[in-house]
């Protein structure tokens, strides 16, 4: 008979029960194992041993101890360190100085070894995430050997870091709890911060640029001419400041997000790849494409090389597949695809168009790997454009950005940018094509990092290749077009190296309104010298326009010129912007904020009016339907916030209505699939601020304001149009005092989306708070 296991409880089974997950007796043998004539073997059991609760506390004092023995130590170097220092602070409130601790704290220097654990404990996440605190810096350096080097650094440490108590008298928890919520507040931007010190350079009053930490690598950047410099902190805290309300910081939110979600696929390409159409699709596609695209103009695809291919390999039943040859042409079968889909009338035409454009386009990306790190010809190099062209139609994930620099960097690597010398035996035509080929990368490219405030990835000093001056037989290149794109986009490059950069923050005011005059005098004699067919005059006429030539290849002219025309005098007017021109006011200056203020406004105007000429297709490109507009929209809402008491705020916010219903067709026309509700929020706080103040007015309670901008320096034609030929015929208003106008704070950074889960926008719901970290 089995003899009874001690004890009155099972606490672990046999290994036969184990096995065959049933329960045990506890017996020796079990009965299941006696049953099954199987040898009962328990496992060895081993107990724990449990940490008393005085013990845990004893190491948690002990460590606190070391602690403070350490930042006692540093307070002592400090005092031996008199070298010359620059404050490079973390946070904008200043560090407290250290205080020096309580007499009856003894403590040993502790020994690396237990400098190493405390400085585990010290670390976390965010100063992980930032390559090492300042203090974890101090802390290595007092164990160097040297606690009086001349080099250390000087360290300011927050009063609620210090203990107010010795830690005989404080109960462990308190005092953990306390340095716990003390190192939080810092680290997570909550409190006050530690000080770095370290020698003077002649560039101690320009920040420089942050770094964005581990926890911020998947967010998106966006420079001092992006329109989302409006979302930034200083941005969101002047609009809600003048509007008397934090409702604006909640629509920054939506808008910051609903753009950086765009700028990055959703989901993994799919791994089924979509079946070529059939020939007569396939012809159907190549059509619309090569007649109806926007970009047909910059000649990207050559279309008698291109259908001479297609109709090879329709006509051959085996065919070894090119990389370059597959991408290209499915690039223009999504092209096509869209364009023939989306002018169907029938619900849900956008959905459908977007969802079958995708699926050609992704086979396209599916081989971008091989157009990079393969040996491929020029026609990689178009695909690549033509992928980058295809992203720009509204809908699309905005892939543009990365499209192009790979575009750009594999046309460097085979010469593009240099124009070929006889030794390299090339025919007159190949030479055009390579030409052609490099200019329309490079008028992308310029266009795409102004629109981002993104630094170019070209080099203008390094460029040799020239602009083509005829047109290959058979090419859909508009001669005059391009080349007004091409000039254009030189003088953007001159407006981000000269007035955007971060060196030219680093000039003086007087220095940057020269440049601004020199570059603003060469955008006004590029656009006199524009053929008088692509002349962009508002009202524009559509009755002759010639073969080749699309309506909104005028309106982006148009488009272009006054977004330069932003670029160049926003730097001067962006209320965020604190330093360098307020400071010391000059006449000049004070002239100079009154023109550029007027004449923002007037070139954000502009593009409104010209809105009305778009009809929203959803095979239109994103400048033309989204960043020009909202680009004229924000500036008419920052323009009426600074003077609400205007004459011109009722037809201000008529315009900011105009560009609200722009994008409320959008919505309607893509199904609902693409929604900007940050359009009719910030024209519902523009309508809101004007009729608080001219309620203050009435009642003889009108606070101090900025005083009106000057009479309109813009010349341009009077518009006569119904409702708006008042904006353009304003009399003089009076001068302009300084305002808080200046070069930090121009970049802004969009929240990664691995921080905020979710977020109302698109159908999406949001419950975390949104960060933006400004650059400096």
């Amino acid at each position: 008979m089995p003899t009874p296991r001690e004890g009155t409880k099972c606490t672990v089974a046999c290994n036969f029960c184990r096995l065959k997950k049933v329960k045990c007796n506890g017996a020796r043998p079990c009965t299941n194992c006696t049953d099954h004539r199987e040898n009962c073997v328990y496992p060895v059991v081993h107990q724990r041993t449990r940490k008393k609760a005085n013990e845990a506390n004893k190491m948690l004092e002990e460590r606190l101890a070391r602690m403070e023995t350490l930042l006692q130590a540093s307070m002592a170097a400090q005092a031996q360190a008199q070298t010359p220092t620059l404050n490079m602070s973390y946070q904008t409130p200043a560090a407290t100085e250290c205080q020096p601790f309580p007499g009856d704290m003894t403590g040993q220097t502790p020994t690396p070894t237990d400098f190493q654990r405390d400085l585990n404990l010290l670390r976390s996440p965010a100063s992980m995430g930032q390559g090492g605190s300042p203090l974890n810096n101090v802390m290595r350096n007092d164990h160097s050997g040297d606690m009086g080097a001349p080099s250390l650094p000087r360290l300011s440490i927050p009063n609620n870091m210090l203990p107010h108590s010795p830690p005989q008298t404080a109960s462990p928890q308190s005092s953990i709890r306390r340095m716990s919520n003390a190192m939080s507040d810092t680290f997570s931007g909550g409190g006050e911060m530690l000080e770095y010190q370290l020698p003077q350079h002649s560039n101690a009053n320009v920040p420089e640029e942050a770094v964005v930490s581990p926890q911020m690598s998947n967010s998106e950047h966006h420079g001092p001419v992006s329109y989302l410099s409006i979302c930034s902190s200083p941005g969101m805290k002047w609009v809600s400041e003048r509007v008397g309300a934090s409702d604006f910081a909640a629509s920054a939110s939506t808008l910051s997000l609903d753009v950086t979600r765009n700028l990055k696929m959703d989901r993994k390409i799919s791994q089924q790849r979509a079946a070529d159409p059939d020939p007569a699709t396939a012809w159907k596609y190549t059509q619309a494409y090569f007649e109806e695209s926007l970009d047909k103009v910059f000649g990207v695809v050559h279309r008698p090389m291109f259908e001479a291919r297609l109709q090879a390999h329709f006509q051959q039943e085996t065919i070894e597949e090119d990389s370059a040859w597959y991408a290209l042409r499915n690039t223009v079968y999504a092209s096509g695809c869209k364009i023939v889909h989306t002018k169907e009338d029938r619900p849900n035409a956008f959905v459908e168009a977007q969802e079958k454009a995708w699926s050609y386009f992704e086979n396209a990306l599916s081989v971008h790997t091989d157009l990079i790190y393969m040996r491929t010809g020029l026609s990689a190099v178009q695909a690549l454009l033509a992928m980058a062209f295809f992203t720009e139609g509204l809908g699309n994930p905005a892939l543009e950005y990365m499209l192009v620099s790979n575009a750009l960097r594999l046309a460097q690597s085979k010469g593009l940018h240099r124009q070929p010398v006889e030794t390299w035996n090339m025919r007159e035509p190949e030479i055009q094509h390579r030409n052609w080929l490099f200019w329309a990368i490079y008028a992308y490219e310029k266009h795409i990092a102004y629109r981002s405030g993104r630094p170019s990835a070209i080099d203008d000093d390094d460029i040799s290749s020239e602009i083509p001056t005829a047109v290959l037989e058979g090419s859909a290149i508009n001669f005059d077009f391009f080349i007004c794109v091409i000039k254009h986009a030189q003088i953007g490059s001159s407006i981000a190296r000269e007035l955007c950069s971060v060196k030219a923050s680093k000039q003086t005011p007087e220095v940057i309104i020269q440049k601004a005059h020199e570059v603003e005098r060469r955008l006004r004699e590029w656009k006199d010298n524009i053929p008088p067919h692509l002349r962009p005059d508002l009202p524009f006429n559509q009755a002759y326009l010639p073969p080749g030539t699309h309506l909104y290849h005028i309106i982006y002219l148009h488009f272009a010129f006054y977004g330069s025309l932003i670029a160049i005098h926003s730097v001067f007017t962006y209320p965020w912007n604190t330093n360098g021109f307020t400071r010391n006011p000059t006449p000049a200056i004070r002239e100079q904020i009154n023109t550029s203020t007027q004449t923002v406004v007037d070139a954000s105007r502009k593009i409104i009016l010209a809105t009305k000429y778009i009809d929203s297709n959803g095979s239109w490109p994103t400048w033309l339907t989204f960043f020009y507009p909202l680009l004229g929209l924000i500036n008419v809402f920052i323009y009426v916030l600074k003077f609400p008491n205007q004459p011109s705020a009722p037809a201000d916010i008529a315009l900011m209505d105009v560009v609200a219903g722009h994008f409320g067709f959008l919505e309607f026309a893509s199904n609902s699939k693409i929604a900007f509700p940050f359009t009719g929020e910030i024209t519902s706080l523009a309508r809101a601020t004007v009729k608080k103040a001219r309620e203050r007015v009435v009642g003889g309670q009108e606070q101090q304001m900025d005083p009106p901008p000057p009479m309109t320096l813009v010349a341009e034609p009077q518009l006569q149009q119904s409702g708006v030929e008042s904006l353009y015929s304003m009399s003089e208003f009076g001068g302009l005092d300084s305002m808080d106008i200046g070069l930090e704070n121009w970049p802004s950074f969009l929240p990664s989306f691995s921080r905020v889960s979710s977020m109302a926008m698109n159908g999406l719901l949001g419950d975390e708070e949104l960060d933006f970290i400004p650059m400096n």
